[in-house]
């Protein structure tokens, strides 16, 4: 059985009165400089500690900022892209620029005793949690 391919003709007018092409072909410099974006992260919690990921490539560690207040951690910063000012994007999907990210804590944690570090890109903060075994004791009153 031979197999047939199929072909698609494509055909694309990115001309300036092109709309959809227009809104695609953004050049570097038409972004905001105000815009501040969204870090993505993962939270995982394990018997001991809350661990926080961060993939954020294009920055370095004196760019970062980590705050630790009570259950609320905040990392700001900013990515650098390498791809020069007045480029054309066929297709963007990475954001560079300042960025902030504020994450509840899922459980009571130890502030003082939270580190982070920074690796190939990849930030991860560990917080040990906080012990909450306190026994509160109940009184039975007779009526």
């Amino acid at each position: 059985m031979s197999e047939q391919k199929n072909k698609i003709n494509l055909s694309l007018d990115f001309s300036d009165d092109n709309f959809i092409a227009t809104q695609f072909l953004k050049e570097e410099s038409e972004e905001n400089p105000n815009e501040i974006g969204q870090l993505s992260a993962d939270v995982a919690e394990t018997e001991t500690e809350i661990i926080v990921l961060c993939p954020m490539a294009g920055t370095t560690p004196k760019n970062l900022e980590l705050h630790l207040h009570n259950d609320l951690l905040t990392i700001k910063g900013e990515r650098y892209s390498n791809i020069p000012s007045g480029a054309y994007y066929h297709h963007k999907e990475c954001y560079f620029g300042k960025f902030s990210r504020s994450i509840v804590m899922p459980t009571d944690v130890k502030v003082e005793n939270a580190n982070a570090e920074y690796r190939n890109g990849l930030l991860t903060i560990r917080i040990p949690k906080a012990k909450s075994d306190i026994n509160i004791p109940v009184y039975i009153v007779e009526e």
